[in-house]
């Protein structure tokens, strides 16, 4: 399938069908690549997974109430998500039972949906039919053609723009809002020039401009989508799919004219599971990815991007998996049929040296990775930056973050549903959300900010102001990664929160670790230990306070766990929909409705502490882990491994970074926010270190290169 620009403008041009993703030539080389090799296996699985769906068509009498869903919603819309796969049967195999049971589709919808209800099912329906309609132009009869061609243009694309048109750019980024814009594009493509059309240059250039204000709303501005997974990796295609069509007519290039759509694959791939099967959830839905197999192969191809294609194949969704190689298995459609080409030679990120850090600077979400192995520790981390051109979903996620080492999901985003910040993994004041939802479904319209992100080879760092989600004076949280040999890759929290209401009086601040469904958590009297259910590790989790003196009285800790469930409970009931899943893990990466929890209670003056978070196999001892001595109105630890001791300080004001480590002699002394020093535990000798937003660091007395 070629999609350069105005590859295929001769073809819409001379009104030549199809045209839309393939041309008269395409068809072809398919009928002649579906006879061996991965052709043969992808169409193997498309022949086989339709044959019900056209046995149904077939046999109904109603076909018209079949498709509107008269007997579930879901039936209707399953059987339009493969009729773009029976329309490739009809043309490339020449069954007959597969060109009846498109035709009878097409000629039917106008009676299914005669006011073209705007759903995101709907959505799917109109752009299979018109890729159906165009792959089967010269086996239809010109009326069962114009029947439909007439239904979607005089319903739909003039009210679209007209509907449209006093809104869209004020939310470009809603899915129901723009989801509406991409089929009608793809209409005025397949029927421009069409006999008995009317004239459609006009709105085709409309809604171009529809369409790239879409573009630079929906994606965020390094490549995430602004819905986050769920909603915006599976509406991300099909943006991504009319942008190919544009470009194939030689209308408008979005590659060249948006370039974060060029960059979505690679965002995406920043938050993939070390293990690979999955993307992190990042918002209200799951992480499914459904489109995939058009989208990855085409950016792979055209950014020269391989690793685009291994986690194309990395990916575990559906059952209906070609095995392209070992280990690279693809969707199987219609789509993976018309990019067969462009499926060859994945690279691994690590060969492909893919950054261990990333940051989508309008979004506000960062993921850190210690690398890009199977057990590398991998964060992400939430500023909960929202668009307001994209509101629907939003979370009060500022500050949230989630973790997997070792091969194990710890610190889970729970999903779709739980909106509030208790839902998430954050410090609750007095353990209540800021700004609770009282258990509706609805978004949160509180704002983050992600305020700092500086990327190191020893420690990765990045803070988030959350203050407005938390309903205080401030609310800031800042998280390191440590990598780098002699400890496995772990990371510190450091809170600051000061509330309204009783200021610089005691309140309580409940530190939340919401886990994996199945993993298991041990309280061990100032920390807590959390076992992974993939493998048998653990994460072990320890607490720094202030200074006994430094308040009137001592900031005090008191370790809990329970079974936190999901939100939105007038709209769902979580306990009983979690009975509804064969084993607690099947909610991951959807919408966790039960889930343990972790929980330090602090009381204190304020919300100032840290928590270091450390990754340890199932056959492998504790680290120790000590608070030091340091300067009023900073934290300091240490960590410390048979062969090596870490000291973390941090500065809140004063940038006065002083530490005495209680394991050696030779004392830490910096001018900055905060610092990571490693060293050598027999003879102190530093080994690596990173020093945070300063100027100045040494050890022992002896001066340490700053890295700027």
């Amino acid at each position: 399938m070629k999609t350069s620009f105005g590859y295929a403008k001769t073809l819409f041009d001379r009104n030549t069908h199809p045209r839309l993703f393939i041309g008269p030539d395409d068809v072809s080389r398919l009928k002649r690549c579906i006879h061996s090799g991965a052709g043969r296996k992808v169409m193997d699985v498309i022949r086989r997974r339709t044959e019900p769906f056209i046995e149904s068509a077939l046999a109904v009498d109603d076909l018209a109430g079949y498709l509107a869903g008269k007997e579930t919603y879901q039936q209707g819309a399953d059987i339009f998500g493969a009729m773009h796969d029976i329309a490739l049967i009809a043309l490339l195999d020449g069954n007959p039972r597969a060109l009846e049971t498109a035709r009878r589709m097409l000629v039917s919808l106008p009676d299914a949906c005669p006011n073209f209800h705007y759903d995101i099912f709907v959505h799917g329906r109109i752009f299979y039919s018109l890729l159906a309609w165009d792959l089967l132009y010269h086996q239809l009869s010109r009326g069962d053609r114009d029947k439909f061609m007439h239904w979607a243009l005089e319903t739909q694309v003039a009210d679209i723009i007209r509907d449209r048109r006093p809104t869209v750019y004020k939310r470009a980024g809603v899915n129901l809002e723009y989801g509406k814009i991409l089929p009608a594009i793809l209409m005025v493509l397949a029927f421009r020039h069409e006999p008995g059309a009317p004239p459609l240059d006009d709105s085709l250039k409309e809604m171009i401009s529809f369409f790239e204000a879409v573009i630079n709303t929906a994606i965020s501005s390094d490549g995430y989508p602004e819905e986050d997974t769920g909603y915006g990796t599976d509406f991300l295609c099909f943006i991504f799919r009319t942008a190919e069509a544009l470009r194939r007519a030689g209308e408008f290039d979005a590659l060249k004219t948006c370039p974060r759509l060029a960059e979505s694959g690679r965002a995406l791939l920043q938050i993939v599971e070390p293990w690979g099967d999955r993307l992190v959830t990042t918002g209200d839905a799951g992480d499914h990815f459904w489109g995939r197999q058009h989208v990855l192969p085409r950016l792979a191809a055209e950014t020269k991007d391989p690793a685009l294609l291994w986690l194309l194949g990395k990916l575990r969704y559906e059952t209906d998996d070609v095995e392209f190689a070992p280990g690279f298995r693809v969707p199987a459609d219609a789509m993976t049929l018309m990019v067969l080409e462009d499926l060859k030679r994945p690279v691994s990120p690590e060969k492909a040296r893919v950054p261990l850090a990333f940051r989508d600077r309008r979004r506000g979400i960062v993921s850190f990775r210690s690398g890009w192995r199977a057990d590398d520790t991998l964060v992400v981390f939430d500023g909960a930056q929202r668009s307001p051109g994209a509101q629907g979903h939003f979370h009060a996620s500022g500050g949230h973050f989630s973790l997997s080492a070792l091969g194990e999901y710890f610190a889970v985003d729970t999903g779709r549903y739980n909106m509030d910040q208790d839902q998430h993994n954050l410090v609750l004041v007095d353990g209540k959300s800021g700004h609770p939802s009282h258990g509706q479904w609805v978004q949160t319209y509180q704002d983050g900010l992600l305020i700092d992100y500086q990327p190191a080879a020893f420690c990765d760092f990045a803070a988030v102001d959350s203050s407005h989600q938390h309903d205080c004076y401030w609310a800031r949280r800042y998280l390191g990664l440590v990598k780098g040999r002699g400890l496995p890759a772990y990371i510190w929290i450091v809170e600051d929160i000061n509330p309204p209401r009783r200021t610089n009086d005691v309140r309580e601040f409940w530190w939340s670790l919401n886990t994996s469904p199945e993993n298991t958590i041990e309280l061990r009297g100032q920390s807590a230990a959390i076992r992974g259910w993939r493998h048998g590790n653990f994460l072990d989790v320890h607490f720094a306070l202030p200074d006994p003196k430094a308040y009137p009285q001592p900031h005090t800790l008191t370790l809990a766990q329970d079974i936190q469930a999901g939100g939105s409970f007038k709209y769902l009931d979580a306990h009983e929909t979690a009975k509804k899943f064969k084993q607690p893990r099947d909610m991951l990466y959807h919408s966790i409705y039960e889930r343990p929890r972790v929980m330090a209670k602090v009381s204190g003056w304020n919300g100032r502490f840290m928590s270091v978070l450390l990754p340890r196999r199932k056959d492998e001892q504790p680290l120790m882990v000590e608070r030091l001595p340091s300067v009023d109105n900073s934290l300091a630890v240490s960590i410390a491994s048979e062969s090596v001791v870490d000291t973390v300080i941090f500065a809140y004001e004063h940038q006065l970074l002083e530490a005495v480590p209680t394991l050696e002699e030779a004392g830490i002394s910096g001018r900055g926010q905060w610092c990571v020093v490693r060293r050598a535990r027999k003879s102190g000798k530093a080994l690596a270190w990173t020093l945070g937003n300063g100027t100045r660091l040494s050890v022992g007395g002896r001066n340490l290169p700053v890295e700027v």
